[in-house]
C-alpha cells in the first residue's frame, strides 16, 4: 500500500476527533469520580463519631484483655493503629496503650528497633515488660530496656535457653513493683546483704535461675518465689525478707550438715514447696500466721513440728505425690483444715489405706472442719465406692463436724466407673457443689 503525504494528512482530523471524544469521556468520568468522593466524605461511620477519649478507653479495654505472656500483643496493638488515620492518631496519643510490652527476641523481626519505636510512646507512665531474651541480642536489648529502668513497674525477663549475663543490673528502680527472672542469671556477684538497688515499691520477686544475687532490697517483699538456690543459700535470703506473706520455694540439694537456727516469718500466710527438699525448710521455720500450705512429697514429722512450734491454724492444705498414710498423719495434726487438695497420690500403704482414711472421715475423727475436698490425677485402679460413701456421709452431716460443701474428682485419664457415681448426682441435686473430670459412665 502506497502512503502519500495527502493520505497521512487526511488521517489527522479523524484522530483529533477521537481524542476530543475521549477527553470528553475523561471529563465526565472525572466529574463522576469527584461526585462519588464527595458522597463518600459525607458518609460518617458510627464508630468514627465517637469522641476520641471514648475510642481511647475502648482501645485500653481491648489491650487489657490480652495476657502479658501473649507474644502477639505487639501485633494486636499495632493493628488498632492501622485501621485509619483517626484511629492511628488516637492510638499514638494514648500513652497507656504502649506501656505494656511483650516481645520474644527469637521470633520478632528487629526487636531492638521495635522497642526503640514502642517505648517512647508510653510517655512517662510506668512500664510493664515481658521480654523473652535471645543470647545473640540480649546485650543490645538490655541496653535499650535499661534506659527506661526508672519506670519499670512489672517486669519479666526470661529465655528459652539458660545463659549468663555480664551486664550490671540497674540500680534505680523507683517504680518497680514486681520482678521475674527465669532461665538467665547475672554474672556480677552481689551479696544480698549489701543491697545497692533502690526499689522502694518492690513487693513481688520471682527468680528461677542459678544466681540470685542482684543486690535487690528484700525487706518490703510480700511475695517471693525462689527456684534453684541451694539449701544453704535460701535461709540467709529469707532472713532479709521478714515481711513475706507468700513464699514459693524449690531447693537444689539438701541441707547437708548445716544446722541453721529457727527463723520466724511472722506474716507468712501461704507456703508452697515445689519439691521434697524444699519441704524440709519446715524444720527451720516458725510461721505463726500460716493458713495455706502446699507441699510436694510431705515430711510428716517436719510439718507437725512446724505447726506445733508456730501455733498456727492451717485452713488450706494441698499435698502432691504422697501416700494415704502420710495424708492421714498430716490431717490428724491439722484439725482446722477447711480445704484439702490431694494430687497424684501414690499407691496407699497397707496401714491407713484409702478405706481407713474414708472411714475416719465418715466418723468425723479427722477433718472435722472440712468444707471442700479435691482429688486430682486420681488413679483408675483406686476404689471409689468408699470415697463416695464418705463424701455422702459428710455432706449429709456428721455430729460435731462441718458440712462438706464442695467435691472435685479429676481422673488422670478418662476412666469407666461404676453406677455408684449416681450417688454423687443425687448429692448434687441436694446442693453439693460437684466437679467431675475424666469420667465416663459405665453402661
Amino acid at each position: 500500500m502506497t502512503t502519500t503525504a495527502a493520505s497521512l494528512r487526511a488521517r489527522i482530523p479523524r484522530i483529533d476527533q477521537y481524542i476530543t471524544a475521549l477527553e470528553s469521556q475523561l471529563t465526565l468520568l472525572r466529574a463522576e469520580k469527584e461526585e462519588i468522593l464527595r458522597d463518600l466524605d459525607s458518609i460518617v461511620f458510627p464508630v468514627l463519631t465517637l469522641p476520641c477519649d471514648i475510642v481511647s478507653e475502648i482501645f485500653l479495654h481491648v489491650s487489657a484483655q490480652i495476657p502479658m505472656d501473649d507474644f502477639s500483643r505487639p501485633q494486636q496493638t499495632l493493628a488498632l493503629a492501622s485501621v485509619c488515620r483517626a484511629w492511628r492518631a488516637v492510638a499514638l496519643s494514648t500513652c497507656a496503650l504502649w506501656n505494656r510490652v511483650t516481645i520474644s527476641c527469637d521470633s520478632a523481626r528487629e526487636p531492638g528497633k521495635l522497642l526503640q519505636a514502642w517505648l517512647p510512646r508510653a510517655g512517662r507512665i510506668p512500664l510493664d515488660l515481658h521480654v523473652c531474651l535471645a543470647f545473640q541480642s540480649c546485650h543490645a536489648i538490655l541496653s535499650i530496656l535499661y534506659q527506661y529502668s526508672s519506670r519499670w513497674r512489672n517486669v519479666t525477663l526470661t529465655s528459652e535457653e539458660f545463659f549468663g549475663l555480664s551486664d550490671d543490673f540497674p540500680s534505680a528502680l523507683n517504680s518497680l513493683e514486681s520482678l521475674t527472672i527465669h532461665e538467665i542469671y547475672f554474672e556480677t556477684y552481689k551479696e544480698f546483704a549489701s543491697s545497692h538497688c533502690i526499689a522502694p515499691r518492690l513487693r513481688e520477686l520471682s527468680i528461677e535461675s542459678e544466681m540470685h544475687q542482684l543486690g535487690l532490697p528484700l525487706t518490703s517483699l510480700t511475695i517471693l518465689k525462689l527456684i534453684g538456690p541451694s539449701f544453704a543459700e535460701i535461709l540467709p535470703i529469707l532472713v532479709l525478707a521478714p515481711n513475706l506473706k507468700h513464699l514459693i520455694v524449690g531447693v537444689y540439694g539438701g541441707p547437708h550438715s548445716i544446722t541453721p537456727p529457727s527463723l520466724v516469718l511472722p506474716h507468712l500466710s501461704m507456703l508452697e514447696c515445689t519439691d521434697g527438699q524444699a519441704a524440709k525448710l519446715l524444720d527451720y521455720l516458725t510461721l505463726p500466721a500460716l493458713t495455706c500450705l502446699k507441699l510436694f512429697d510431705v515430711d510428716v514429722a517436719s510439718l507437725a513440728s512446724c505447726v506445733s512450734r508456730s501455733h498456727c491454724k492451717v485452713h488450706a492444705l494441698d499435698l502432691s505425690y504422697t501416700t494415704f498414710d502420710h495424708v492421714y498423719a498430716c490431717v490428724m495434726s491439722l484439725p482446722t483444715i477447711t480445704d484439702l487438695t490431694l494430687t497424684g497420690l501414690e499407691p496407699e500403704s497397707s496401714y491407713d489405706s484409702l478405706e481407713g482414711f474414708c472411714t475416719a472421715m465418715e466418723s468425723g475423727s479427722c477433718l472435722p472442719t472440712l468444707e471442700s475436698l479435691s482429688l486430682c490425677e486420681w488413679r483408675p485402679d483406686k476404689d471409689v465406692n468408699s470415697l463416695f460413701r464418705a463424701v455422702a456421709t459428710r455432706y449429709r452431716g456428721v455430729e460435731g463436724t462441718v458440712k462438706l460443701k464442695n467435691f472435685t474428682l479429676m481422673f488422670a485419664t478418662y476412666s469407666w466407673i461404676d453406677p455408684g457415681l449416681e450417688i454423687l448426682y443425687e448429692l448434687k441435686k441436694e446442693g453439693l457443689q460437684l466437679h467431675l473430670h475424666g469420667v465416663r459412665l459405665a453402661t
